[in-house]
């Protein structure tokens, strides 16, 4: 796991690109180097996990191809008798793939050949990647923050993408809240000659599966989280006590890996986490009798504390309330030595993980055509009322045509699998995003089991009655695991800051401090401030309102630490 930067183009681009790896040098905090070319500049800094001390970076393929590198190829489906080595080696192989083959990891890679400069992002957007390019100069960066040197040029807000932003949580396709700054989609390709960019989608085996046999999703979850373990540095887990973290302590006790840490967050007045490991009913005395628990409690300072944090950080604006959480976690797991934590992201959008699906599915209008149902999941009656009052109807219309235009290809006649399909975007991409900057932040590797063996890809093949029943969340992978009786009593509580805090006297009277002087800039940006200071009136917000008053807070903590000159 490392950062990567690089630019074409440009004049004389070496420091630039060195202030670019300084400015994320957490990402790398173990080595860390630049190349240049007649057109190109390349740098990566590197968090060692498993490659060899001695591999200098960017690293060297060929006598005429160079890469910088952030990720993991852990293995290639379709030729499992392929032995990767760290580094080098798993660039070589993703550049050298066959018909057929699949690379299995997360990644984002920069490389050089010849003229040509080439960006690849893995197919599930596990790691990111932006870029900006203009009058034919070209730089990318692992993270925003550093694409905002002056030296690249100025930067200025996206109008339609802060609404989508406001409404969604993010901006639809690979744009983002800054015009001139794009994310490289997931599973896609960007190649640059100096001249113009031109990005395309990466080829990708087909993985074909004819039925739902349970044993295949074990032996594939398994041999996930063992490949997950390739490491010669502290392996810990992120432990919510929810299905996902649950099966990962399943499969890590199976395999018998001992003396791992394990990590719970404990917010105010919620649910989530563990308190002690026996709360997992994993079977007596096994290699999970050796793991060292830690619990992380987390009240209204610690909102403040590490929203701040992240928001200073994060040069894109904060959607999820689960950000502050999780740089507290990042934080701890740092002092306490670890350097990758294995996470179960990614299992509610592929097995149909949330309360407010089945909420949706059981009380939408099937009358409506599947695209409109699809719409008041996210934007119901009494949501887009409140936010035209805040923003107007005209620009409400906007957005949801936007939606309408970018998901289209996604929606067909089943309405869980359409609305799945969206989430991969919508709810799965923020998160992983959040995983990576806040744990990148304190130099630790985040991984996740449930995004490779092809388990995604396995699991949207899945009938639909399969993958949901409108009862209970995550019906078939709670039956992979009849003998663990724990996973089918499990309710899920979302990993995010407890509606109780949020509505918390402390943090509404922070958001109010934060937005109040800020009247102007609201009306700047066509946002009624009327409407938003007076819900802070209201006796009992909901969560449609405490979620209006943490996106327009954030708004402002990002204009403040990365617009305001």
């Amino acid at each position: 796991m490392c950062g990567i930067a690089g630019v074409s183009g440009y004049g004389n681009p070496a420091d630039l690109v060195k202030d670019m790896l300084k400015g994320m040098h957490y990402r790398g905090p173990d080595d860390y180097g630049v190349m240049s070319f007649e057109n190109h500049t390349l740098g990566m800094c590197r968090l060692r996990i498993r490659s060899d001390v001695n591999d200098t970076v960017p690293f060297q393929i060929s006598r005429s191809i160079f890469a910088a590198y952030n990720g993991e190829i852990y293995s290639i489906i379709g030729n499992d008798n392929f032995i990767l080595k760290g580094g080098a080696d798993e660039v070589s192989s993703l550049l050298n793939i066959k018909k057929n083959e699949t690379p299995d990891g997360m990644y984002s890679t920069a490389v050089i050949c010849g003229d040509k400069n080439y960006l690849l992002r893995d197919s599930h957007g596990i790691k990111p990647l932006f870029y900006r390019h203009h009058n034919y100069q070209t730089a990318y960066c692992s993270e925003v923050k550093p694409l905002l040197d002056k030296r690249l040029g100025s930067t200025t807000l996206n109008a339609a993408a802060l609404d989508d932003f406001l409404i969604f949580g993010k901006s639809f396709g690979d744009r983002t809240i800054l015009k001139e700054i794009n994310t490289l989609l997931p599973g896609h390709i960007l190649e640059n000659d100096s001249k113009k960019i031109i990005t395309s989608e990466l080829a990708s085996h087909e993985l074909n599966n004819s039925n739902s046999n349970p044993a295949l999703f074990r032996k594939l979850i398994n041999q996930s989280v063992r490949q997950c373990l390739q490491s010669d540095r502290t392996i810990a887990l992120a432990l919510s006590g929810g299905i996902d973290s649950s099966i990962l302590a399943w499969e890590l006790n199976q395999i018998g890996v001992e003396n791992i840490l394990t990590f719970s967050v404990k917010a105010k007045d919620s649910n989530d986490g563990i308190t002690h490991l026996k709360q997992l009913d994993l079977p007596a005395n096994g290699a999970w009798s050796t793991w060292k628990h830690v619990v992380i409690d987390f009240d209204e300072t610690d909102f403040k504390k590490y929203l701040l944090k992240s928001a200073e950080l994060n040069a894109l604006p904060i959607g999820l309330t689960s950000h502050p959480l999780y740089f507290k976690l990042a934080e701890v797991a740092n002092n306490m030595g670890a350097v990758v934590l294995l996470t179960g992201e990614g299992a509610d959008e592929i097995f149909a993980g949330y309360e407010s699906y089945i909420s949706w599915f059981n009380n939408r209008d099937t009358s409506l055509p599947i695209s409109s149902q699809i719409m008041t999941f996210y934007l119901n009656k009494d949501k887009e009322h409140l936010w035209k009052s805040i923003i107007g109807e005209t620009r409400i219309t906007e957005v949801k045509k936007r939606f309408y235009r970018f998901n289209k290809k996604h929606i067909n006649e089943l309405p869980i699998k359409s609305l799945l399909k969206i989430e991969r975007d919508l709810s799965l991409d923020p998160l992983l995003y959040r995983t990576d900057l806040a744990l990148m932040n304190h130099s630790i590797e985040g991984r996740v089991p449930f995004l490779h063996r092809g388990i995604p890809e396995l699991a949207s093949q899945l009938d639909e009655c399969l993958l949901f029943n409108g009862v209970e969340t995550k019906p078939f992978l709670r039956g992979l695991y009849p003998e663990y009786s724990r996973i089918t009593k499990i309710n899920k509580t979302p990993f995010r800051i407890p509606t109780s805090l949020l509505k918390s006297k402390y943090v509404l009277t922070w958001l109010k401090e934060l937005i109040e002087p800020k009247v102007d800039f609201l009306i700047n940006h066509g946002i009624n401030p009327t409407r938003i200071l007076n819900l802070f009136n209201q006796s009992d917000l909901n969560q449609n309102e405490l979620t209006i008053l943490y996106r327009i807070g954030c708004i402002i903590l990002w204009h403040h630490f990365h617009l305001k000159n």
